[in-house]
């Protein structure tokens, strides 16, 4: 069996990077100064956390029951995605466990009791971890007892980790050090409303180093690790919390593949941003991620046999999409869709096989509205102001290695619009016909600039749906397949 003090200890860690905002003013991180704090600080943090993004699915929320209906007219699983309202009576609050305590009683005590205690104080504002503390105990011995595990706990200790506290006028920050050369791989910073960690892929690597030789493990490392990826959350005020993900600087990570290089690399900026705002039970989720390139083998596995050898490069210029979800929503709305500012590629030792553009004449970014259809129909999609994918195919590279492509693929630049006045498409099923895509309003149009050169348009009321003979040759073998007719 395994004691409360064994399960609340993990609870504990994760409660560190809210407990430590505890700190004000010019006080030194000693034991006495940590501990005094730690009882209602951590609470307020929990549960406030709790509130900001629980309420949002509570059972009673309409913005959970638009969210489920908007999701269902897409047949996407919402009960398996965890989406739709929850079946829980419970309201947010304090959480209570299973033995009457609440996590953010776990995390205090746990914190108190094993962290910032004064038999692990060294001076300096260091702390000792020890490896009783962390270490889970052995299964029991049939008599109810349990044992301690000695082996993790030495090698706990061997590894020496510790936690180094500065505190100012009005934030603290943690910084974890690992060996007895002490490389910094996580800082925890803190002031009265917000906290982030910091992972420093450098030190990191020092690290890891270190723990590879004490626990004995042949570990693979990258030649090159930098960068400093940051998670963080803020009180925004009651009920309100933004977690995000910045990258404070840029992440280059260079290494092997058996032989053969790799790397990667991202700009810095923040990635992901989610705000809970409970009383008005309203989620906001932004992603933006910079510019983003891999570098690597290909075939990456030496036992592989493929005939298609060289150095894969993808070149991402940016990802970004956002939306709100709120109580009385009917529209899944979501803005700044796009791929960067640039044209995001994919090369074969330098030569392109694929390039991507978004929205090239229109800033690169368009907005989407998802709006479920009356009786659970069929949504239709709505795009501001226009949607613009440019595909080129450039396959060159793969008929030089011997590949068989088709020859309309070798040089291909394929066009997907939707534009004119409000665009809006529909996907409807019939049972006793093929699908097909109803142009509501605005423009559809799908165009190759291939050799084939050909081209479709469907207007308002008119639908695009297969066709159902064969490719004719010399056709476009997509377009071929395609006709535009009258909507019944």
């Amino acid at each position: 069996m395994t004691t409360i003090a064994a399960r609340t200890k993990w609870v504990g860690l994760a409660g560190l990077s809210l407990a430590i905002m505890a700190c004000t003013g010019q006080e030194a991180a000693d034991p006495d100064t940590m501990q005094k704090q730690l009882g209602d600080k951590v609470p307020r943090i929990v549960n406030g956390v709790e509130h900001a993004f629980l309420r949002f699915n509570e059972e009673d929320s309409q913005a959970a029951r638009d969210l489920n209906h908007a999701l269902r007219s897409l047949n996407l699983p919402v009960d398996r995605l965890g989406m739709g309202p929850s079946d829980s009576a419970g309201k947010p609050g304090r959480t209570l466990r299973s033995h009457g305590t609440t996590a953010a009683d776990e995390a205090t005590d746990f914190l108190t009791e094993h962290v910032f205690s004064k038999e692990n104080y060294e001076g300096d504002g260091v702390y000792r971890l020890r490896g009783e503390d962390f270490c889970e105990n052995t299964s029991d011995d049939g008599h109810g007892m349990e044992d301690p595990d000695t082996a993790c706990i030495e090698k706990f200790n061997e590894a020496e980790f510790r936690i180094r506290a500065v505190v100012s006028d009005a934030s603290i920050e943690l910084t974890l050090l690992v060996g007895p050369g002490r490389a910094e791989p996580l800082t925890l910073e803190a002031d009265a409303d917000s906290v982030s960690i910091a992972l420093d892929l450098a030190e990191a690597k020092k690290a890891l180093e270190h723990l590879s030789k004490v626990f004995e493990e042949d570990m693979v490392l990258p030649t090159v690790m930098e960068g400093v990826i940051a998670f963080s959350l803020t009180l925004n005020g009651e009920e309100d919390a933004t977690a995000s993900i910045t990258i404070r600087k840029a992440v280059r990570i260079e290494g092997n593949i058996g032989e053969k290089p790799v790397a990667f690399s991202t700009a810095a900026g923040e990635i992901l941003k989610i705000r809970g705002q409970g009383k008005e039970r309203r989620l906001s989720v932004d992603v933006n991620v910079g510019p983003t390139t891999l570098r690597m083998p290909w075939p990456n596995d030496e036992e592989d046999s493929s005939p298609i050898t060289g150095t894969l490069a993808v070149d991402l210029k940016g990802l970004s999409a956002s939306t709100v979800l709120e109580d009385g929503m009917d529209t899944l709305r979501f803005s700044n869709i796009g791929l960067g500012d640039g044209t995001s590629s994919i090369k074969l030792d330098d030569e392109n096989l694929l390039t991507v553009d978004v929205n090239e004449n229109a800033n690169r970014r368009f907005a989407l509205n998802i709006v479920p259809g009356p009786m659970g129909g069929a949504p239709s999609f709505v795009v501001e102001p226009s949607f613009d994918l440019k595909i080129g195919l450039s396959l060159k590279a793969l008929v030089d290695q011997g590949q068989d492509i088709n020859p309309y693929l070798v040089d291909e630049t394929f066009r997907i619009g939707l534009d004119g006045t409000t665009p809006r498409i529909k996907v409807i099923n019939p049972e006793d016909a093929p699908a097909r895509i109803r142009v509501m309003s605005g423009q559809l149009s799908l165009e190759s600039r291939s050799a084939l050169n050909e081209s479709l348009s469907a207007q308002a009321g008119q639908c695009l749906v297969e066709r159902n003979e064969d490719a004719v040759q010399g056709k476009h073998p997509i377009l071929s397949h395609l006709n535009v007719i009258s909507c019944e």
